[in-house]
C-alpha cells in the first residue's frame, strides 16, 4: 500500500531522529527520544452538500408515469335514443373538445342551429369550454331517415396543467414553466407558439411545444 503524505512525513521524522540520537551517542550525549506512536492524521474537512436547485418561478408537481391521457368517463352521458339530430350533433362537438383538452368542464356547453338533418347542409356551431368559444363547421349528409356529419374547428382548447405535465413526463423532470394563460386555443396538429422550459440536474432546457391531432402534445429542444 502506498503510504500517505502524513506516514511519509513521519517516516522522514522519525528517521532523522534516528540519525540525531546516533551522532550524540557517538558524543556522550544524552539520546533523542522517540514517539512512542504517530500523531492520528487530520481528518480532512467534509466538501459542504450540494445547494438544491432554485426552482423559482417554475411550476413543480409530480412527474407522470405517462404522457397524460384523456379519461373518457368524464365525458357527460350520451344522448338518449331517438335524440334528435342537433342534439347528437352537439353531444359529439362537445366530446372532441372535451377530448382534445384532456380536461372535463363541467358547465362546457355546445349550441348549433336547429336541423333535421334531412339534407345537405354546412351548419356553424359554437362550443364554450372554460369561458373560450370554440366554432365549429359541420356538414351534413342527410336524408328522410339517415344522415352523417363531419365537424371541423381550426382553433381547440389546450390546458396548461396538462401541457405541463406531459412536460414533466418527456423531461423527466418536477419543474416546468409554460408560457401561456390557463386554458388557450390552438390550432391542431402544429406548432402552438407556446414555450415552456423544464428545470433539471444539467440546468434550464426551452422547447416550443407542438399538439397533435388529438390533443397529445410534443416538445421540440430550442
Amino acid at each position: 500500500m502506498r503510504p500517505t503524505r502524513v506516514q511519509q512525513n513521519l517516516t522522514g521524522t522519525i528517521a532523522g531522529l534516528l540519525a540525531v540520537g546516533a551522532l550524540a551517542g557517538c558524543g556522550g550525549a544524552p539520546s533523542a527520544e522517540v514517539p512512542d506512536e504517530a500523531p492520528a492524521p487530520t481528518t480532512a474537512e467534509e466538501a459542504p452538500a450540494e445547494a438544491a436547485a432554485d426552482t423559482g418561478d417554475f411550476r413543480t408537481g409530480p412527474i407522470p408515469s405517462s404522457a397524460p391521457r384523456f379519461d373518457e368517463s368524464e365525458l357527460p352521458p350520451e344522448p338518449a335514443a331517438g335524440a334528435s339530430p342537433t342534439e347528437q350533433i352537439e353531444y359529439e362537438l362537445l366530446a372532441e373538445t372535451t377530448t382534445f383538452a384532456q380536461a372535463a368542464d363541467p358547465a362546457a356547453t355546445a349550441e348549433c342551429p336547429e336541423t333535421d338533418a334531412a339534407a345537405q347542409e354546412t351548419i356553424t356551431c359554437t362550443v364554450t369550454y372554460q369561458g373560450l368559444e370554440v366554432p365549429w363547421s359541420v356538414d351534413i349528409s342527410g336524408s328522410e331517415f339517415v344522415f352523417s356529419f363531419e365537424p371541423r374547428a381550426e382553433q381547440q382548447p389546450i390546458s396548461r396543467d396538462i401541457a405541463e405535465d406531459a412536460l414533466r413526463w418527456y423531461a423527466d423532470t418536477e419543474a416546468v414553466l409554460c408560457d401561456m394563460e390557463e386554458y388557450l386555443l390552438v390550432a391542431p396538429d402544429g406548432d402552438t407558439d407556446v414555450t415552456c422550459q423544464a428545470q433539471g440536474s444539467g440546468g434550464v432546457e426551452t422547447f416550443a411545444m407542438e399538439t397533435g391531432t388529438y390533443g397529445t402534445f410534443s416538445f421540440t429542444s430550442s
